[in-house]
């Protein structure tokens, strides 16, 4: 496929499509060791709305680049007058010292701006590349769905197809970088150790532990998306599975000749990522992560309650 997303060309869309054309070989299927589809509807989404996912993330990427590039050159001058002064210091020059502490000043603030809008543009980046990757998977989903209803020259096209969506959202993925790994937030020591000499001691304890629920809360709004998201990969791979095998148990895609291309029919063979944690095993720490969330939200609010109790307002 023609499209390089770490580098993101003009013509981004013009390249999927050549890609989705070209038939070039390079969908992997990672193998999944569970083979009972998950409870996760397929949404009803089109090759259009990938695409207008696709320009949209392209937007907003290229303005987080342009915005980076800014912030950076402010950086870099802010630390080149910096350098300056502390010349000027170990010279004595107290006339340079005196003309470059006021640029500097300026010139921080400006700088705090630009870091601040830097931060704004990169939260709508990933925003959208999280919402491209979502869309992406919903459509091979879809995708994945057609696959034993067609013939199969449509069924070729349909894996080329998934290949393109595949090379897309690995692209996607490698651009925004690793995701974070997902922490249970803990309750604040600076939260516990809040006086409780009078009622509105308590009170005030009470709503900073509710407000640390709060928070907890928002957080397993993630954990959900993430959770959903990786059943729905895991749905797509189960599906995928079925098809690759006949009833007994053969692999209907040949084996790919090489890098330039690959075996009759022009589909590649399953791949088994050995890298790392299964779809399955992603989902059983998720899960368990998200215990371990409402235990604490549960706590914390358990806690706010009993402040509450004692101040004589009631939970």
């Amino acid at each position: 496929m023609d499209i390089v997303l770490g580098r993101l060309g003009v013509r981004p869309l013009q390249a999927l499509a050549r890609g989705v054309a070209s038939g070039r070989s390079g969908l992997r299927f990672v193998a999944v060791l569970v083979v009972t589809p998950c409870a996760v509807e397929a949404q009803a989404v089109t090759r259009e709305e990938v695409d207008s996912a696709l320009a949209a993330y392209v937007t907003r990427y290229q303005d987080y680049q342009t915005t980076k590039l800014a912030s950076d050159e402010l950086a870099g001058m802010w630390e080149g007058l910096n350098a300056q002064l502390q010349q000027a210091r170990e010279r004595e020059d107290e006339s340079e010292e005196s003309r470059l502490l006021p640029e500097i000043q300026d010139l921080a603030e400006e700088r705090e701006g630009a870091g601040a809008e830097l931060r704004r543009v990169e939260e709508l980046w990933r925003e959208t590349g999280n919402h491209l990757i979502q869309t992406v998977v919903h459509y091979q989903l879809a995708l994945s769905d057609r696959l034993e209803t067609v013939d199969e020259g449509a069924r070729n096209d349909i894996l080329r197809e998934l290949e393109a969506m595949s090379d897309v959202r690995r692209g996607v993925e490698e651009q925004m970088g690793p995701r974070e790994p997902l922490v249970v937030p803990t309750m604040p020591a600076i939260i516990r150790a809040l006086p409780e000499r009078t009622p509105t001691d308590l009170r005030r304890k009470a709503a900073s532990y509710r407000d640390f629920a709060d928070q907890l809360d928002r957080y397993l709004v993630e954990v959900d998306e993430e959770i959903a998201r990786l059943r729905t990969d895991q749905q797509r791979e189960n599906q995928m599975q079925a098809f690759l095998r006949d009833p007994l148990g053969i692999r209907r895609v040949p084996v790919r000749t090489g890098d330039g291309g690959s075996g009759a029919g022009g589909a590649d063979t399953t791949e088994v990522d050995l890298t790392g944690p299964t779809l399955e095993q992603q989902i059983g720490n998720l899960l368990q992560t998200r215990e371990l969330i409402v235990d604490e939200r549960d706590r914390a609010l358990a806690e706010a309650d009993e402040l509450d109790r004692r101040a004589g307002g009631g939970p």
